[in-house]
């Protein structure tokens, strides 16, 4: 099973607008690799938890040990959205990456879990 994130999430913002970041935004070429733009927001614990809820729903439908979080769609773009300088853009990228790894960590965890594999 895969529920692919952070992209491919804009379908959440109808019913959680604030849990996905650039929701639509365009040009959404410079946002997203495909339309529409939207990333959920994974630097937010409410997201996060959310999230985690989610998918331990879904593991409930499956008896698969495997489970794929997508992460290769990340857009910089949408979910930092502004340049300061490149050395800070930098700085902040590699934050943020550093948190999107721990929270897909913390879902992966969760999964297993649920599954108990």
């Amino acid at each position: 099973m895969e529920i692919d994130t952070p992209g491919h999430t804009a379908m959440v913002a109808p019913a959680h607008p604030d849990y996905v970041a650039c929701y639509a935004k365009t040009p959404w070429a410079s946002y997203a690799l495909q339309p529409p733009a939207g990333q959920i927001r994974f630097a937010d614990p409410e997201v996060e938890d959310w999230t985690s809820h989610l998918m331990s729903a879904a593991a409930g439908l499956t008896s698969s040990a495997y489970f794929g979080t997508g992460g290769d769609e990340f857009n910089y773009n949408c979910m930092v959205g502004f340049q300061v300088s490149p050395q800070i853009d930098h700085m902040l990228m590699l934050e943020y990456l550093g948190l999107f790894s721990s929270r897909m960590n913390r879902l992966r965890d969760s999964w297993t879990r649920t599954v108990g594999h």
